[in-house]
């Protein structure tokens, strides 16, 4: 089996909110593609992103594809734990 193509973003809180479309189409890449997302931006993550990137870790799963979350910055840690999701984020942080 060949190796899955890598796909790397940088999450970009605001723009993907505005235009949450072109991020349904980069998440939707984890059952064919490596899916890294750079999580190092100071912008706390809100409920819909977070609940966006669960979704896209079910989808790899399902797909047996792959989502990672790199360098995940204070805020987004911070955002997660608030939220009480960081046992679901547990194995997508890198």
């Amino acid at each position: 089996m060949p190796d899955k193509k890598e796909k790397h973003v940088t999450l970009d809180v605001d723009a993907w909110l505005d235009a949450p479309a072109s991020v349904f189409e980069v998440l939707r890449a984890v059952k064919t593609q490596t899916v890294t997302i750079d999580a190092s931006t100071q912008t706390p993550l809100g409920a819909q992103l977070a609940q966006l990137l669960l979704s896209a870790k079910r989808t790899a799963l399902e797909n047996e594809g792959d989502l990672r979350i790199q360098n995940p910055s204070q805020q987004f840690k911070q955002s997660i734990q608030v939220l009480g999701l960081m046992d679901e984020f547990e194995g997508l942080l890198v």
